[in-house]
């Protein structure tokens, strides 16, 4: 009896089975993307990212990245980059990185604002402001007004007595 295969195969059936699982261990490793993601890095779902981090879609890109999460009694979560803690759609809580929008441009919602800015309707005028702890009142010579429920604030001047 004659090995069928090696008179199909210009190479021995041993060469060509070691070929085929070459070209199938590339393939894995081609399509498998082990590494994890950090916060600003491009995901699919929150499985990419990693374990204390979720995706999420930022309006400015539109492309939704790696973020890190956080709990309502956040309200900025880094002091030098001032993401600001904000819910997403499932309820999950996300260090925003941020839209497009800048300082006192119109928005519809925090999720329009660049980072470290949140969306205020105030003054019968919807716009983007810097984002504030109450309980620390990071504003400079503005005042950190509350705006829905404390620690969020937002910088402005103080209400007129």
């Amino acid at each position: 009896m004659t090995f069928v295969f090696k008179s199909l195969f210009s190479t021995s059936v041993p060469s060509l089975f070691a070929a085929v699982l070459s070209g199938i261990a590339v393939l894995v490793a081609g399509c498998a993307d082990s590494s994890v993601r950090v916060p600003g890095d491009p995901c699919l779902n929150s499985a990419d990212c990693a374990e204390e981090d979720a995706c999420f879609e930022t309006r400015g890109s539109g492309d939704p990245v790696c973020m890190e999460t956080c709990d309502e009694t956040t309200r900025l979560c880094d002091t030098v980059d001032r993401e600001v803690c904000l819910p997403g759609p499932s309820g999950t809580r996300v260090c925003y990185i941020g839209g497009d929008l800048p300082l006192n441009a119109d928005c519809a919602d925090g999720g329009d604002c660049d980072v470290g800015l949140v969306c205020v309707n105030a003054n019968g005028e919807t716009k983007c402001k810097t984002a504030c702890d109450t309980r620390v009142g990071n504003c400079g010579d503005l005042t950190c007004l509350v705006v829905g429920a404390e620690p969020a604030g937002y910088c402005g001047l103080p209400p007129a007595e």
